[in-house]
């Protein structure tokens, strides 16, 4: 006993000590004359705040009123962007018509249709086009010396309609005994009659081709589209400027079915879209909206009309408008040298002027497929940023209220608080130094009061837990303060779903033990086949499985293993269903959907229980693959990205161009037939389905038909067969690019 009792006292006393030592100290308690100590504590910085308040309030609201500026200014520039490309998106729908009536008259001369010959097939062509677009002003077609074609000098042809709009015209321009002729006729069919046509004119004019129109389209790849300035409809020349239309010309080389160079197809639009822009309301909703829109080129020569006053003019071999009254905002506009900036690769400028002692904010577009049209916008500066000076006003007034409260409140808080500041300060810097003695101290207010009461609780637990746990594991633990964080990665992984057959029939035909053996059997051999090839089984969905290749194990082929493991899975359970160990059981029907693609990888979950698992819409578009397996009658669907990498090694069938259900964008996806240099039965019915389907996408449906005749029973085949008696009823729109959307998973 005599040699216990010292290891009780001896180390008693020194800590008795130190909790003596730590209690008497006032250096850590504020003091008057702490005030002149280097040490910052949450009272001087609270009586420092309240201070210097009246130093800061002069910067916070320059910065407030600054930052506010900034924003508005930062809206109004959004705003006209915004209404800059609607305007963009406008005209260049308007332009985008014009190309498609002349992709129209190239595609029926590829077709072999019509003949790029002077006969009435190409005059019908023309007036189709013409009359399907009211904005269509002439449609031309010009050809060049062709000898194969048997044709004598160029020639051209138009189709346009009268100053009026009340008939439709034929133009015929051919060399007629070593001069070129211009025959105007009214055509029959644009009459609205079967007889012959009406011969209203013959003129002498030059030859077609050497306009510059033609030569400059001829002289680009084939394909590109020109386009043209405003110019006066050259076929309303008899008739006074005012009746005169005023169109733009969009033209471009065509070729025939062997590719050759067979003329330029000229469209020419009416102007009433590019007329219309300085009537496009910025702000919608503001029915006093004082944006002002506008149409110029990089000369500041003015495009759109103003007002009804406003007339055209020719300049520089363009049209541009003459306004009868410009107004002085929109003359300065005209004439920034932004507007020489601006370009193809620099479309998009803002800029700050002011007129008559007003400040004005502009923006500058560079409309794409122009020549060198810009839109321009402007606006004063004081609609968006009138009601800061009134916002700032109100700021300042509250803020001299609220001061004064703060200051006569805040010195009496800070001189009241100090001592329980201090209490606290006292106790936290004791326990930094992990010394949880108990600390005395009281404040008159409450708040402060349960903190004191808080950090000596603290203490009371934390000098529990030391005796139970060494006091340096609770230091160590203080001192890390963090926990696990979930998340993941990207990766790339190739990703497979399977699915079982009419499974919710068959289970309900089971009893459910003979059901969880079966299942236990069919996934043992599943997880097998996946495993062998280096791949994980990320879960079990039902009778679903999900699988993915590269994770954790790296592996660079992962998508010609992924196939692999699909083959092994398909034959494996093959030998399953053939041995005594599947007894009496029925066949299962799996389908298997594979992609490859980057997805997110990692533990996901709740902090008490982890996944690792994949995420992200390559792991969305793997599943849908295999839910068009039901569609299209096969057992398994990739994805083209899949089919790309692992090609070399194994055999695919092109199936479709599909959007699955939920997807705007289509993907190719493939049949998995068999590695390469096996004996596939479904090799050859694979490749004759791929020439049924490149016919189809000509849009020769038909030919599809014709090859999908021999093919019947094949599941790809009957679907594809349906869809192309489908369109050989209804033709799919011009728009159609042969994909199809999938309606359901």
């Amino acid at each position: 006993m005599s040699a216990a009792e010292p290891k009780r006292t001896v180390p008693a006393e020194p800590h008795e000590a130190s909790s003596d030592e730590h209690s008497t100290k006032t250096i850590d308690r504020p003091r008057p004359s702490s005030w002149f100590t280097p040490h910052l504590t949450i009272t001087r910085l609270f009586v420092a705040t309240i201070v210097g308040v009246t130093f800061l309030v002069a910067g916070l609201f320059a910065i407030f009123i600054e930052s506010s500026r900034k924003a508005m200014l930062g809206s109004a520039r959004l705003l006209g962007d915004s209404a800059a490309m609607r305007i963009d998106g406008e005209v260049h729908a308007e332009l985008h018509q014009a190309a498609h009536t002349i992709r129209n008259v190239e595609r029926t001369l590829q077709s072999g249709l019509v003949e790029a010959t002077p006969a009435p097939a190409l005059e019908a062509l023309l007036i189709t086009e013409l009359l399907d677009d009211e904005q269509v002003a002439e449609v031309t077609f010009t050809h060049t010396d062709d000898a194969h074609l048997r044709t004598s000098g160029p020639w051209q042809l138009s189709a346009f309609r009268s100053s009026d709009a009340a008939s439709v015209l034929i133009r015929r321009v051919a060399l007629v005994d070593g001069r070129f002729e211009a025959e105007v006729y009214e055509h029959p069919l644009a009459a609205g009659s079967a007889g012959s046509a009406t011969r209203l004119s013959t003129t002498a004019t030059q030859d077609p081709t050497t306009e510059p129109g033609f030569r400059d389209a001829a002289a680009l790849p084939r394909g590109q589209t020109t386009y043209g300035d405003l110019v006066y409809a050259e076929r309303d020349a008899g008739l006074v400027t005012e009746r005169r239309r005023v169109v733009q010309t969009v033209q471009q080389a065509v070729e025939d079915r062997d590719g050759s160079f067979v003329g330029v197809v000229s469209v020419q639009l009416l102007a009433r879209t590019v007329d219309a822009v300085s009537q496009v309301k910025v702000n919608a909703a503001d029915p006093l909206d004082p944006h002002r829109v506008f149409l110029c080129d990089s000369r500041g020569g003015l495009i759109t009309r103003l007002s009804k006053e406003d007339h055209f003019v020719p300049t520089d071999g363009a049209l541009r408008v003459k306004a009868a009254h410009l107004p002085p905002p929109i003359a300065a506009a005209l004439s920034s040298p932004l507007l020489k900036l601006l370009g193809p690769n620099d479309r998009d400028r803002s800029d700050v002027f002011q007129v008559g002692g007003e400040t004005y904010l502009a923006t500058y577009h560079w409309l794409s497929r122009s020549q060198d049209w810009i839109v321009g916008i402007i606006v004063p500066e004081r609609y968006y940023l009138g009601e800061l000076e009134a916002l700032r006003n109100r700021f300042l007034g509250a803020y001299v209220v609220v001061s004064i409260l703060i200051f006569g409140g805040g010195f009496w808080a800070s001189r009241t608080l100090r001592r329980g500041l201090g209490t606290i300060l006292e106790a936290t810097s004791r326990m930094r130094r992990f010394d949880f003695s108990p600390s005395d101290g009281a404040t008159v207010f409450a708040d402060v009061q349960q903190t004191i009461d808080s950090v000596e609780r603290a203490k009371t637990v934390v000098r529990a837990m030391g005796k139970y746990v060494p006091i340096d594991l609770v230091r160590d633990l203080y001192e890390a303060n963090r926990e696990p964080v979930l998340g993941g990665s990207l990766h790339e992984l190739s990703i497979m779903f399977s699915d079982i057959r009419d499974f919710t029939p068959l289970s309900e035909h089971l009893a459910p033990d003979d059901l969880a053996r079966a299942l236990g059997k069919y996934f043992e051999t599943m997880t097998k086949a996946v495993g062998a090839s280096g791949g994980t089984v990320d879960k079990f969905i039902g009778d679903s499985v999900m699988a993915f290749w590269n994770a954790p194990r790296p592996c660079h082929d992962h998508a010609a293993l992924a196939c692999r493991a699909v083959l092994d899975c398909l034959a494996a359970t093959r030998r399953l269903y053939e041995s005594a160990e599947w007894a009496d059981l029925p066949r299962l029907f799996t389908r298997f959907g594979l992609h490859t693609d980057t997805v997110l990888l990692g533990h996901f979950g709740a902090p008490s229980r982890f996944s690792y698992t994949a995420l992200g819409d390559g792991v969305n578009l793997s599943a849908r693959l295999e839910g068009l397996c039901k569609l299209y009658g096969v057992p398994v669907l990739v994805s083209e990205a899949v089919e790309q990498r692992a090609r070399d090694g194994f055999e695919f069938r092109l199936v479709d161009c599909v959007a699955v259900k939920g997807k705007t964008r289509a993907v190719r996806v493939y049949e998995l037939l068999g590695a390469t240099g096996e004996d596939l039965p479904q090799l050859a019915v694979g490749r004759a389905y791929e020439r049924a389907y490149e016919a189809y996408l000509r849009r020769s449906f038909a030919e599809a038909l014709t090859l999908l005749e021999a093919l019947r029973g094949d599941g790809p085949s009957d679907v594809l067969a349906e869809r192309c008696r489908l369109y050989s009823a209804a033709p799919p729109p011009a728009s159609w690019d042969g994909s199809f959307h999938a309606d359901q998973k």
